[in-house]
């Protein structure tokens, strides 16, 4: 058996952050009963639509007298779910696909009042939502037993390729619905995939790394063009999400050819994710890749993970608007066309380094975001973002001083900011995130002199 691993423990918040978050979670307004605060948040998580929600805003805000902090407390012990069937389904409406269908698995002791695990489980080409969710239950055993099990078909938002560029955010909004259907913790979610469904994990997980605290892929490789290039760019996303990838030494008849492309590709995945400090385990093993068990210490190590705490760095790079969101850091409007041609030819002059090359090509058809939170300063390096929205944690800041904000080495930003009760709960409502509540928001425009 040839294994090659990569163990890294990703480094959480500052200590300050932590300390801040606990005291946040632990706050209640002085002389009014929490019930109360949390009756009008349910009234307003409730209604659907933006006017209707206005007033049970107000009533909140009056309540908490203020207190942002109040606000994130009821907000982490909201309770808004319903008792659902054991086994059911529900429908996303999809963007590339018209409509989604999203089969689920519940616990056998579920409670919509507590918060469960969940796996995302996409479907080999050719396998049933029910057979997936089988497998995947024969695979992971006892591991997943209080989990939520979803399967959705077809498969959303998981070629590198899109032929309709809006079709990028229908993972974002799948991940939305199941939290509103269900009673899930954001901040446990996984994702399985084998064979083809493997090659889109790699994908999915590239493009929204901060919705999953892990994935487990058998026998998938994610399917890019100018792999070497633009895999050196991509895996740079999965630095705060566990990946652990497993594939067979010696691929079944029939398979040969892509079992050698799974092989080649997770070997290079491999042994870049090391030279980077990445947090990407492989492992090539002898094993039936129809359904061998993987690794258990790996694959305990992996289910043991949580989604990564609030980050002072995020950085990203990606090709379709709909992908553009790192934490706390998101663009809302793209600068130039998006790349959306399915097919790429890159010719480098006679005597030119072709891998430079091809790497500048692919980076000037890709836009990137990367922000760093000091102190009081908030720094930002875009290419191709046209507008760019920053969506602050309550504990990120002093809130009583000026906060600092420097994109593309310009000031945009530079001003004492105050916590909102209404920005924290329409964003809460925008996601159906409830752990995380954003304090404010700072949005500015980049004007494309300003742009790399």
């Amino acid at each position: 058996m040839r294994m090659v691993q990569n163990r890294r423990s990703i480094p959480s918040m500052p200590v300050l952050f932590a300390v801040v978050g606990f005291f946040v979670g632990q706050t209640r307004t002085a002389g009014k009963p929490p019930e109360e605060i949390d009756a009008a948040l349910v009234a307003f998580l409730r209604s659907s639509d933006a006017e209707e929600r206005a007033e049970p805003a107000k009533t909140v805000s009056r309540l908490a007298e203020g207190d942002a902090a109040a606000v994130a407390g009821a907000l982490r012990r909201v309770l808004v779910w319903e008792p659902l069937p054991r086994k059911g389904s529900f429908v996303h409406p999809s963007v590339s696909e018209g409509s989604v269908t999203v089969s689920y698995e519940l616990p056998e002791d579920y409670d919509p009042a507590r918060a469960y695990p969940a796996m995302l489980c996409l479907a080999d080409d050719g396998a049933s939502c029910d057979d997936t969710i089988v497998w995947v239950k024969q695979v992971f055993t006892r591991l997943v037993r209080d989990f939520v099990l979803i399967c959705p078909q077809p498969r959303v938002g998981c070629d590198f390729h899109l032929s309709n560029s809006g079709a990028a955010g229908d993972m974002r909004t799948l991940i939305r619905q199941l939290r509103r259907q269900v009673h899930t913790d954001p901040d446990r979610l996984f994702m399985f995939g084998s064979r083809t469904a493997g090659d889109a994990a790699w994908v999915i997980a590239i493009n929204h790394p901060d919705l999953f605290a892990g994935v487990f892929i058998f026998s998938g490789y994610p399917r890019v063009p100018y792999a070497q290039q633009t895999l050196a760019l991509l895996l740079r996303n999965l630095e705060p999400l566990r990946v652990l990838s497993v594939w067979p030494t010696d691929p079944q008849d029939g398979e040969t050819f892509r079992g050698r492309l799974v092989a080649a590709h997770n070997r290079a995945i491999s042994d870049y994710a090391k030279q980077s400090s990445l947090p990407i385990v492989g492992i090539e093993q002898d094993f039936d890749s129809g359904g061998a068990p993987p690794t258990l210490e790996e694959t305990f190590a992996l289910m043991r993970s949580r989604r990564r705490p609030f980050a002072s760095n995020v950085s990203l790079w990606f090709r379709y608007p709909g992908h553009g969101q790192a934490g706390w850091l998101r663009q809302t409007a793209f600068l130039g066309e998006v790349w959306i041609d399915d097919q790429l030819s890159i010719h480098p002059a006679a005597g030119t380094d072709h891998n430079r090359f091809i790497t500048e090509v692919i980076q000037s058809k890709m836009a990137y975001l990367e922000g760093r939170i000091e102190g009081q300063t908030v720094t930002v390096e875009t290419r191709r973002c046209a507008e760019i929205e920053l969506l602050l944690p309550l504990g990120a800041f002093d809130w009583t001083k000026p906060i600092t904000v420097i994109c593309n080495n310009r000031r945009r930003h530079h001003g004492v900011v105050r916590p909102s009760i209404p920005t924290m709960l329409e964003t809460a409502y925008e996601n159906w995130d409830f752990e995380r509540p954003v304090a404010a928001r700072i949005t500015f425009s980049i004007r494309s002199e300003d742009a790399p």
